[in-house]
Order: structure tokens, then C-alpha cells, then sequence
């Protein structure tokens, strides 16, 4: 998975240490916030293609922060991480439309697959965002071609007159010189 980066959103220090390299060779580029407030004003200047969070963060919530976030930019999949298992959390996360919800301990294989299932919802949204593109570029080809098709056609019928004529110009220039001879 490449993106122009991740935005990790984690207020415990050693689950940072740990979670950052994981994510670094899955994804490219992270940027660390060490909480919600934060990671909202980096969001601000510098916009990511996926944000993984952590539920409850010191000054701004990751639930809040990932509301703001998903207003701004609602293409961007949000991963929640969290170690409560509470369905106030889990129907507010889908209320925003958080992406995936992920527990702690966090399984490396349930991250992955929630990496995995975002990068295949940026890649069709991104083919979606293309189609009108790729379809123009198909007429504007299509177009083309007919124009080239017609100019070929219009060159070979002016090229029949053209024959014609010096055709006719050859017959009309024996006659005369035949007449001439005989005279």
C-alpha cells in the first residue's frame, strides 16, 4: 500500500513506539499526533489518505476528532483503535462512518486487514474519480480517428478528381498535338 501519508493518532507513548514502524513499512510516510487536538490541526495543513486513531485522547477525542476529519475530507477512512468494546463508541464510530474499528491489544493481522481494506476503497475511489477521464480521453481518441478517417477519404476523392482532370488535360493535349501534326 502507498499513500501520501498516515495520520497516527496515539496518546500512549509505547504503543506509539511500537505501532509507528509497523505502520512505516506498510504505508510509507506516518505523522504523529499525541492527541486529537493536535492531530486535527495537522490534518488542517497537511491532509493524509487514511487516519488511524485511538478512541479516547487527551484535549479532543478521536471519536470528535475523527467527525471533523470526515467532515472536511469524508473520502479519507478512518481506523479506530481502541481498548473498549463499549456500543456507545462502536455506534457513534459508525454514526461518523469510521472505516474499521480495531481492539486492543491490537492483532497485527486485524490492523493489516483493515490497512488493506482502506487501500482498496482509496484505489476504487480512485478509479471512480478517473472514469469520466479515461471516458473522454476514449472519445476525444474515437473523434480523432473519425476526423483522420474523413481527411483520408476527402484526400482520396479530391485525389479522382484530380486524376480526372489531368486526365482529360493529357487526351486534350494529344488531340491538339496530333491536330498540329496533321495540319
Amino acid at each position: 500500500m502507498s499513500c501520501k501519508g498516515l495520520r497516527l493518532r496515539e496518546d500512549d507513548a509505547e504503543i506509539r513506539k511500537a505501532t509507528v514502524p509497523f505502520l512505516e513499512r506498510r504505508v510509507g510516510r506516518v505523522v504523529v499526533a499525541t492527541n486529537g487536538r493536535e492531530g486535527l490541526e495537522r490534518f488542517s495543513v497537511q491532509p493524509v489518505d487514511l487516519v488511524v486513531t485511538d478512541v479516547l485522547m487527551p484535549e479532543l477525542d478521536g471519536l470528535d476528532m475523527a467527525d471533523a476529519i470526515r467532515a472536511r475530507a469524508p473520502h479519507v477512512p478512518v481506523i479506530m483503535v481502541t481498548a473498549f468494546e463499549r456500543s456507545d463508541f462502536m455506534r457513534r464510530a459508525i454514526e461518523i462512518g469510521v472505516t474499521r474499528y480495531v481492539l486492543k491489544p491490537v492483532d497485527p493481522g486485524r490492523l493489516d486487514e483493515a490497512l488493506l481494506h482502506c487501500a482498496r476503497q482509496l484505489a476504487l475511489e480512485q478509479a471512480h474519480d478517473m472514469a469520466p477521464q479515461r471516458e473522454l480521453e476514449l472519445i476525444q481518441a474515437r473523434h480523432a480517428a473519425a476526423i483522420g478517417e474523413l481527411a483520408a477519404g476527402l484526400a482520396h476523392d479530391d485525389n479522382n478528381l484530380m486524376q480526372a482532370v489531368v486526365g482529360s488535360i493529357d487526351l486534350l493535349e494529344c488531340t491538339v498535338r496530333n491536330g498540329l501534326d496533321a495540319a
